[in-house]
C-alpha cells in the first residue's frame, strides 16, 4: 500500500512548483509572501494527514465495501483528497481574486485596491477550507470503513433494548460488548471524536460510548437530529449542525452514517455515528498566529446555522458567537467565496469567506481583517 506520507510530499513538490510560477510579480515581498504561504499549507496538509495515521494500526482499517458497491481505501481516499487540493488551489484563486477585484472596483471609485493582499488573504482561506474539509472527510472515511463491520452490521439485542431504554439510556455497559469495542478503539485511535453512537433506524440510541456518556444522556432517541433524518433520507453519510450533545452539553457536531443488514445489504439495521468536538482545529488555528495583538484579523469556522466551532483568537474560542447575519456568511452558505465588507463588533471589516461543502452539509472559513489590509483610500 502507497504510503500517506509518499502521497503527502508528492503532492507537496507539485504544488510549490504550481505556487511559485504564479502571476504576481516576483519582487522580493512577493517571494517571501509565496515562500510563506507555501510553509502554511504544507504545515496544514501535514495536519490534517497525521490526523488519523493512528488508526492505520487498528485490525479492521481495510474494511471498505459499502452497500453501494466498493470504495477506494482510506489511502487512495487521501491521495484523490490530496489532488482535489492542489486543483482547487489552481483553479479558483485566481477567478476568485478576478471576480473580487472587479466587484470592488465598481463599488469603491474613490478607493484603491491593493490586489497582492487580497490574493494573499484568497489562498489562505482557500487552504483552511480544504484542510477543514479534509479534517471531517477522514472522520468521515473511519466511521464509514467501521460501519462495514460485522459486530457493527449485527444487532442481537433490539429486544434488550426496550426494557432498558428508560433506564439506561440503551443497553447495559456489558452488552454487545463487540460492538462497544470498535468503539472504544475508534475513540483511543482518533480523539477528535468525544463520542460513538450506535441508534437504532427509528432513532433509538442503542448504546453510547464512553458508556459515561450513554448514561447521563437526556435524551433516549435523537430522531429529531438533523443528521438522523438526512441519513434516514438520502441512506448516505450526513454530517450535522453544530449543536449541544444530550449527553455533555458540548458543542459538537456529529457526522453519521447508514448500517445495512448483512442478509441483503439493503435494509437499514441503525445508524453509526460519531461526535467531533473541534477542539483540534481550535488549537490548528491558534498555533497558525492569524490573530492580531488588536484582535482585528482573525479565523472563524463556521457551521451551516452560523455557529461557530472554531476560532484563531484564542480569547474568543470559548464564546458562542454566530456569524449568520453576515454577508459573508450567506454568500459562503450559496456556495460563493470571495471577499466583502462586514459590520462585526460595530467595526466595518474586510472578510475573505469560502465554504466547505461536504457529507450534504456546508460549513464556512471566515477570515477578518481590516478594510485597511485591503483597500486604501486615496
Amino acid at each position: 500500500m502507497i504510503t500517506i506520507k509518499k502521497h503527502f510530499f508528492d503532492m507537496m513538490n507539485k504544488y510549490k512548483a504550481s505556487v511559485l510560477l504564479s502571476s504576481l510579480p516576483l519582487d522580493t515581498k512577493a517571494v517571501q509572501n509565496k515562500v510563506g504561504f507555501t510553509f502554511l499549507f504544507i504545515l496544514l496538509s501535514f495536519i490534517s494527514l497525521t490526523y488519523i495515521q493512528n488508526f492505520d494500526a487498528i485490525p479492521y482499517a481495510n474494511a471498505t465495501t459499502t452497500s453501494s458497491g466498493t470504495n477506494p481505501s482510506l489511502d487512495e481516499s487521501i491521495q484523490q483528497s490530496q489532488q482535489d487540493l492542489q486543483r482547487t488551489i489552481e483553479n479558483q484563486v485566481q477567478q476568485t481574486f478576478n471576480d473580487t477585484i472587479n466587484s470592488m472596483n465598481q463599488d469603491k471609485v474613490n478607493t484603491t485596491i491593493n490586489p497582492e493582499n487580497i490574493q494573499n488573504k484568497t489562498l489562505i482561506t482557500k487552504i483552511l477550507a480544504k484542510s477543514l474539509e479534509n479534517y471531517i472527510q477522514n472522520a468521515g472515511a473511519v466511521l464509514n470503513m467501521t460501519s462495514q463491520l460485522q459486530q457493527i452490521r449485527v444487532v442481537p439485542l433490539g429486544l434488550m433494548l426496550n426494557q432498558t431504554l428508560t433506564t439506561l439510556h440503551g443497553i447495559p455497559q456489558d452488552a454487545d460488548i463487540e460492538k462497544r469495542l470498535v468503539a472504544q478503539n475508534i475513540l483511543s485511535s482518533y480523539k477528535d471524536f468525544q463520542i460513538i453512537i450506535f441508534m437504532m433506524p427509528n432513532g433509538d440510541i442503542y448504546l453510547d460510548e464512553p458508556y459515561s456518556r450513554q448514561v447521563m444522556s437526556t435524551a433516549t432517541n435523537l430522531g429529531f437530529r438533523d443528521y438522523f433524518k438526512g441519513v434516514i433520507n438520502t441512506n448516505e453519510i450526513y454530517i450535522g449542525d453544530p449543536s449541544q450533545s444530550v449527553s455533555s452539553g458540548q458543542l459538537q457536531s456529529v457526522i453519521a452514517v447508514p448500517v445495512f443488514s448483512l442478509e441483503d445489504n439493503s435494509t437499514m439495521v441503525g445508524i453509526w455515528a460519531g461526535g467531533l468536538d473541534f477542539e483540534t482545529l481550535n488549537e490548528e488555528l491558534q498555533s497558525l498566529n492569524f490573530t492580531s495583538s488588536d484582535g482585528d484579523t482573525r479565523v472563524v469556522y463556521v457551521g451551516h446555522n452560523g455557529q461557530k466551532i472554531a476560532d484563531s483568537d484564542m480569547n474568543k474560542s470559548t464564546i458562542h458567537e454566530s456569524f449568520a447575519n453576515l454577508t459573508s456568511f450567506k454568500k459562503a452558505i450559496k456556495g460563493q467565496s470571495g471577499l466583502t465588507l462586514d459590520t462585526i463588533e460595530n467595526k466595518n471589516m474586510a472578510v475573505t469567506y469560502d465554504p466547505v461543502q461536504v457529507f450534504q452539509n456546508t460549513f464556512v472559513v471566515l477570515l477578518m481583517h481590516p478594510v485597511s489590509d485591503t483597500i486604501k483610500s486615496n
